[in-house]
């Protein structure tokens, strides 16, 4: 077999893997879906998404002359755009409701993001959280801000927080001073109570019964 036979056979895998793992990076990115993260897994599922959307492409073609050329790159779009379509759908407020219907159960993949974009839907609501570290004993307090890094161990930033000692002693206080932020990776968290309470500007941080 000649190198160049080999270069053919790649490229002609690649145009049956890259388009469904396009396909799967934007679902997972608008889903805040952890990434799938065994190999073989992936290649089959990649080899079986491209598979059918370069069916797609083909139905297109039939009516449209396109070169070979446009259709990979109109498959690529395809694949990216619909992931990013059905990744949004993933977590719309209708198809939640339909899963709990049907099926009982949510698809929610990380707490703190269903929280946050709740938050965000609302708009004039916010999320207080009380949580626990395992590196210690003491108590956090304060409001949900951001979240980042959803697929991968979150980072979830506090502001407007407290921390007391065990015994009750106030560690240290920014409940007025929300340009003081926390960052807590999801797996330090012990524990954790939420509340969401309406906006208000003047208020930073709720009490917890």
């Amino acid at each position: 077999m000649s190198v160049m036979e080999i270069i053919a056979g790649i490229t002609g895998f690649m145009q049956f893997f890259v388009p469904g793992y396009v396909f799967m990076s934007c679902y997972d990115f608008a889903s805040c879906s952890k990434r799938e993260e065994h190999a073989h897994y992936l290649i089959i599922k990649s080899i079986a998404i491209s598979f059918v959307f370069s069916l797609i492409v083909r139905l297109i073609s039939t009516y449209v002359t396109l070169s070979d050329e446009l259709l990979l790159v109109l498959d690529l779009l395809t694949a990216a755009v619909l992931g990013l379509i059905f990744g949004r759908l993933h977590r719309s407020k209708w198809v939640k409701a339909v899963a709990n219907f049907l099926f009982k159960r949510g698809f929610a993949n990380s707490e703190f993001a269903e929280l946050w974009e709740t938050a965000l839907a609302e708009k004039h609501q916010a999320v207080c959280l009380l949580l626990s570290l395992k590196s210690d004993d003491n108590t956090y307090e304060g409001q949900l801000d951001t979240v980042i890094s959803v697929n991968t161990n979150p980072k979830i930033f506090l502001t407007n927080y407290i921390c007391t000692a065990p015994d009750g002693t106030v560690l240290c206080d920014y409940s007025n001073d929300p340009d003081y932020k926390m960052v807590i990776r999801y797996d330090d968290i012990k524990k954790f109570e939420f509340r969401y309470v309406p906006m208000a500007v003047e208020e930073a941080v709720i009490e917890f019964d």
